[in-house]
Protein backbone atom coordinates (compact mmCIF):
# COMPACT_ATOMS: atom_id res chain seq x y z
CA UNK A 1 0.00 0.00 0.00
CA UNK A 2 1.59 3.33 -1.02
CA UNK A 3 1.53 6.50 1.10
CA UNK A 4 1.99 4.88 4.50
CA UNK A 5 2.58 7.37 7.30
CA UNK A 6 5.28 5.77 9.47
CA UNK A 7 5.03 5.97 13.27
CA UNK A 8 6.59 9.09 14.76
CA UNK A 9 6.52 8.10 18.44
CA UNK A 10 6.50 4.28 18.55
CA UNK A 11 9.05 3.04 21.03
CA UNK A 12 9.04 6.30 22.96
CA UNK A 13 5.47 7.44 23.63
CA UNK A 14 4.13 3.90 23.47
CA UNK A 15 5.72 0.43 23.16
CA UNK A 16 7.54 -0.20 19.91
CA UNK A 17 6.65 -3.88 19.54
CA UNK A 18 3.24 -5.30 18.68
CA UNK A 19 3.27 -7.68 21.64
CA UNK A 20 4.12 -5.01 24.21
CA UNK A 21 1.72 -2.48 22.71
CA UNK A 22 -1.16 -4.95 22.63
CA UNK A 23 -0.49 -5.89 26.25
CA UNK A 24 -0.41 -2.23 27.35
CA UNK A 25 -3.73 -1.54 25.63
CA UNK A 26 -5.25 -4.69 27.17
CA UNK A 27 -4.17 -3.61 30.65
CA UNK A 28 -5.59 -0.10 30.27
CA UNK A 29 -8.88 -1.46 28.92
CA UNK A 30 -9.17 -4.06 31.68
CA UNK A 31 -8.78 -1.38 34.32
CA UNK A 32 -11.36 0.81 32.57
CA UNK A 33 -13.99 -1.94 32.65
CA UNK A 34 -14.86 -0.94 36.20
CA UNK A 35 -15.95 2.48 34.95
CA UNK A 36 -19.34 3.62 36.24
CA UNK A 37 -20.30 5.01 32.83
CA UNK A 38 -23.01 2.90 31.26
CA UNK A 39 -22.38 1.38 27.88
CA UNK A 40 -24.26 3.12 25.12
CA UNK A 41 -26.06 1.79 22.08
CA UNK A 42 -24.69 4.25 19.52
CA UNK A 43 -21.39 6.04 19.86
CA UNK A 44 -21.04 9.01 17.51
CA UNK A 45 -18.04 10.78 19.05
CA UNK A 46 -15.51 10.48 21.82
CA UNK A 47 -12.77 12.67 23.21
CA UNK A 48 -9.49 11.13 24.35
CA UNK A 49 -6.09 12.54 25.37
CA UNK A 50 -3.02 12.18 23.19
CA UNK A 51 -0.07 12.18 25.59
CA UNK A 52 2.26 9.21 26.00
CA UNK A 53 0.38 5.97 26.59
CA UNK A 54 1.71 5.58 30.12
CA UNK A 55 0.13 8.96 30.96
CA UNK A 56 -2.98 9.16 28.78
CA UNK A 57 -3.70 5.45 28.34
CA UNK A 58 -5.72 5.00 31.53
CA UNK A 59 -7.99 7.95 30.65
CA UNK A 60 -8.22 7.11 26.94
CA UNK A 61 -9.22 3.53 27.81
CA UNK A 62 -12.34 4.81 29.58
CA UNK A 63 -13.46 6.41 26.32
CA UNK A 64 -12.25 3.78 23.87
CA UNK A 65 -13.76 0.85 25.77
CA UNK A 66 -17.09 2.06 24.36
CA UNK A 67 -15.94 0.89 20.89
CA UNK A 68 -15.92 -2.72 22.04
CA UNK A 69 -18.29 -4.95 20.06
CA UNK A 70 -19.70 -2.11 17.95
CA UNK A 71 -19.04 -2.06 14.19
CA UNK A 72 -18.12 1.21 12.49
CA UNK A 73 -17.78 2.08 8.81
CA UNK A 74 -15.14 4.75 9.41
CA UNK A 75 -13.48 6.54 12.32
CA UNK A 76 -12.69 10.21 11.72
CA UNK A 77 -9.76 11.37 13.85
CA UNK A 78 -9.41 15.07 14.65
CA UNK A 79 -6.30 16.39 16.34
CA UNK A 80 -4.14 19.47 16.71
CA UNK A 81 -0.97 20.21 14.79
CA UNK A 82 1.91 20.68 17.24
CA UNK A 83 4.73 21.18 14.72
CA UNK A 84 3.42 22.67 11.47
CA UNK A 85 1.48 25.88 11.01
CA UNK A 86 -1.02 26.10 8.16
CA UNK A 87 -4.43 27.54 7.36
CA UNK A 88 -7.44 25.27 7.72
CA UNK A 89 -7.42 21.52 8.22
CA UNK A 90 -5.01 18.93 6.84
CA UNK A 91 -6.39 15.58 5.71
CA UNK A 92 -4.14 12.62 5.03
CA UNK A 93 -6.39 11.30 2.31
CA UNK A 94 -4.76 8.14 1.02
CA UNK A 95 -2.80 5.13 2.19
CA UNK A 96 -2.65 4.47 5.91
CA UNK A 97 -1.07 5.16 9.29
CA UNK A 98 1.31 2.52 10.63
CA UNK A 99 1.88 1.45 14.23
CA UNK A 100 3.46 -1.74 15.59
CA UNK A 101 -0.07 -3.23 15.37
CA UNK A 102 -0.11 -2.80 11.59
CA UNK A 103 -1.51 -0.24 9.15
CA UNK A 104 -4.77 1.59 9.82
CA UNK A 105 -6.11 2.02 6.30
CA UNK A 106 -7.51 5.39 5.28
CA UNK A 107 -11.03 5.56 3.86
CA UNK A 108 -9.95 7.37 0.71
CA UNK A 109 -13.43 8.12 -0.68
CA UNK A 110 -14.53 9.60 2.65
CA UNK A 111 -11.33 11.63 3.04
CA UNK A 112 -11.66 12.95 -0.51
CA UNK A 113 -15.33 13.81 0.00
CA UNK A 114 -14.49 15.80 3.14
CA UNK A 115 -11.75 17.63 1.28
CA UNK A 116 -14.00 18.41 -1.67
CA UNK A 117 -16.83 19.61 0.58
CA UNK A 118 -14.94 22.65 1.84
CA UNK A 119 -11.93 24.76 0.95
CA UNK A 120 -10.91 24.63 4.63
CA UNK A 121 -9.67 21.06 4.22
CA UNK A 122 -6.52 20.45 2.19
CA UNK A 123 -3.94 17.75 1.65
CA UNK A 124 -0.82 18.89 3.59
CA UNK A 125 1.15 15.67 4.18
CA UNK A 126 3.94 17.43 6.09
CA UNK A 127 1.45 18.29 8.84
CA UNK A 128 1.14 14.58 9.66
CA UNK A 129 4.80 13.52 9.46
CA UNK A 130 5.93 14.25 13.05
CA UNK A 131 2.49 14.74 14.62
CA UNK A 132 1.63 12.42 17.53
CA UNK A 133 -1.94 13.52 18.35
CA UNK A 134 -3.67 11.11 15.96
CA UNK A 135 -1.04 8.39 16.22
CA UNK A 136 -1.72 8.12 19.95
CA UNK A 137 -5.35 7.15 19.21
CA UNK A 138 -4.45 4.31 16.88
CA UNK A 139 -3.42 1.59 19.36
CA UNK A 140 -6.90 1.59 20.90
CA UNK A 141 -8.62 1.78 17.51
CA UNK A 142 -6.47 -0.96 16.00
CA UNK A 143 -7.05 -3.18 19.03
CA UNK A 144 -10.83 -2.67 19.30
CA UNK A 145 -11.81 -2.02 15.68
CA UNK A 146 -8.95 -3.47 13.64
CA UNK A 147 -10.67 -3.49 10.25
CA UNK A 148 -12.28 -0.05 10.56
CA UNK A 149 -10.86 2.52 8.17
CA UNK A 150 -9.82 5.96 9.38
CA UNK A 151 -9.83 9.55 8.14
CA UNK A 152 -7.05 11.57 9.81
CA UNK A 153 -7.71 15.33 10.11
Amino acid sequence: MPNIRRPAVAGTWYPGSATALKRAVEIHLARAETDAVNDIEELVALVAPHAGLMYSGPVAAHAYRLLRDHPYDVIVLVGPSHFVSFEGISVHRAGGFQTPLGVAEIDEPCATAIMEATALVGDYPVAHTREHSLEMQLPFIQFLAPSTKIVPL
